[in-house]
């Protein structure tokens, strides 16, 4: 691979990523207030507490900012950590709509799309009409950063390196850890996800079973950004990312079990399409969906796991409201 596709590579992860950041913050701007009075209505019912991150994570496009805005819930007392660690479940599942945008072809449509939303945010003066563009950029931005990552790829279709580096990648714990890394060092899940799209593009990933475990991974490295927002943060918030580390790494475990027992999920999803990239989405939400279903019930026992971790005193908070909506 030379320097030039290496960078275009990285051109097009940085657009990727700074696609999503446009598309969130032009939703988040879009739905202002009543994204976080959602938020706020959680109760201590597991299951409403799940539909509303959901719901809140496929509106923004970001499963960090629903769990951040459940910190600062449970932060003013409006929330009990059982409640934000249904939130945290829940967004999990929303942040799969993330991955079936992937799947659509709108790659050719990516300059278009650019172009009026750099019309809508430059020159409209009405902010809704910039709030809308600034969505439409990001998204012709992440499209056009797909389109990068999987031209730089394609000299990698038969180089055997590569051929061997996902043979490798078959082996559970070595999957994993690649997916853990690349996540926990680009801080997104969903770009994650676009990298191995780009590869399947190509032909450089042609099976599944290349790539379910890299999937696994890229859960436990979506912890990583939590964690390091919580770092100097209050008790509550260090629980809260540790809890959701704690529900990511049961969600793996759940699936390797499943493998030990010869469930082959892989294979099971394979009988569904015949597309792979189409069977990377479907595994995604799948694995999603599952781990919700079987842990949610389980929250509280998550959240004491959480307390025994992160010990201390309670502290007093005053949250402050910075909505710059208004």
């Amino acid at each position: 691979m030379t320097a030039f596709r290496i960078f275009e590579l990285l051109g097009g992860l940085g657009l990727f990523i700074y696609g999503m950041k446009l598309m969130s913050d032009g939703l988040k701007r879009i739905a202002g207030k009543r994204l976080k009075e959602l938020v706020g209505r959680v109760t201590n019912n597991k299951w409403t507490g799940a539909a509303v991150g959901a719901i809140v994570t496929a509106l923004i496009q970001s499963s960090t900012a629903a769990i951040v805005m459940a910190v600062g819930f449970v932060n003013s007392g409006l929330m009990s950590l059982v409640g934000a660690v249904a939130v945290i479940i829940g967004a999990n599942v929303g942040t799969t709509l993330s991955t079936m945008l992937l799947t659509f072809n709108i790659k050719p449509y990516a300059p278009l799309l650019i172009f009026i939303g750099v019309v809508l945010v430059l020159f409209i003066q009405q902010k809704k009409l910039n709030r809308i563009g600034l969505f439409i950029l990001g998204f012709g931005l992440l499209f056009l950063g797909l389109t990068l990552m999987s031209d730089s790829m394609r000299p990698l279709k038969d180089a055997p390196y590569m051929i061997e580096l996902f043979e490798y990648a078959r082996t559970p714990w070595i999957g994993i850890l690649v997916g853990f890394l690349v996540t926990a060092v680009i801080q997104s899940s969903t770009a994650t996800i676009g990298i191995i799209i780009s590869m399947i593009a190509v032909g450089v990933i042609t099976d599944l079973h290349q790539a379910i475990f890299i999937l696994y991974g890229l859960n436990l490295g979506g912890s990583i950004t939590p964690l390091i927002a919580a770092i100097g943060a209050n008790k509550a918030a260090k629980q809260t990312a540790i809890a959701n580390l704690v529900f990511n790494t049961l969600g793996v475990l759940i699936f390797i079990v499943l493998m030990l027992l010869r469930f082959d999920f892989a294979g099971f999803i394979q009988l569904l399409t015949s597309d792979v990239e189409y069977q990377l989405v479907y595994a995604h939400m799948i694995f999603n969906v599952v781990i919700m279903i079987v842990l949610l019930p389980l929250a509280s026992y998550i959240v004491k796991i959480a307390k025994f971790i992160v010990r201390g005193e309670d502290e007093e908070i005053d949250l402050e409201d910075d909505d710059d909506d208004e």
